[in-house]
């Protein structure tokens, strides 16, 4: 009798022996865990994936305001050469310098005279730039040159007199994003 009921207790409580019908939904609760591990990686894949769309985008958008910034300091470059060299100025000052030639005349001639000119930039159409534009006259100094840097320029009667410019640009851009740019220009006279 004791081995029948030791028999009985045992088939009760072995892990072997149990009957299926006492693990009712392990099944389900084990295929839940499993679709919640595959939507947390799935959700978490599509964070980056969003994340890095929106880093792009940004670093583009700064790339548009760098070259602005580039853009704004070129034509600079380009109306200090052609006021000295009595050329035409690129038309995208023509309206800035007519409300503020003479701070841009003077910092051309007069030593450490800074000069602050305000750009709207063309772009796209739902992209609007502007550059906030300092011109600075460093020094004169004649002959110039011999250094990698600053080769001596070739050709045309001039009198060896080099000028030289500090211009900084500060460009923003869409975002309110900003991009600076600073050059020392050389100019021969």
């Amino acid at each position: 009798m004791a081995s029948a009921k030791c028999k009985r207790l045992a088939e009760k409580y072995s892990l072997v022996s149990r009957p299926l019908a006492n693990q009712r939904g392990a099944a389900i609760v084990l295929a839940l865990l499993i679709s919640a591990a595959v939507l947390a990686v799935s959700a978490g894949v599509l964070n980056v994936s969003i994340r890095s769309t929106e880093i792009s985008g940004t670093g583009k958008s700064y790339g548009t305001v760098e070259e602005a910034a580039d853009g704004a300091v070129n034509v600079i470059q380009d109306a200090i050469y052609y006021r000295i060299n009595g050329g035409d100025i690129p038309g995208i000052l023509v309206d800035n310098l007519d409300n503020q030639g003479d701070c841009f005349d003077e910092a051309l001639i007069n030593f450490n005279q800074v000069c602050t000119l305000q750009l709207d930039l063309p772009g796209t159409l739902d992209a609007h730039y502007n550059a906030h534009v300092t011109i600075e006259h460093l020094y004169s100094q004649v002959k110039v040159g011999g250094r990698i840097e600053f080769p001596p320029s070739t050709g045309g009667a001039g009198n060896n007199l080099a000028s030289y410019y500090r211009i900084s640009a500060e460009a923003v851009g869409p975002k309110n994003l900003r991009a600076e740019k600073n050059v020392l220009y050389r100019l021969w006279e």
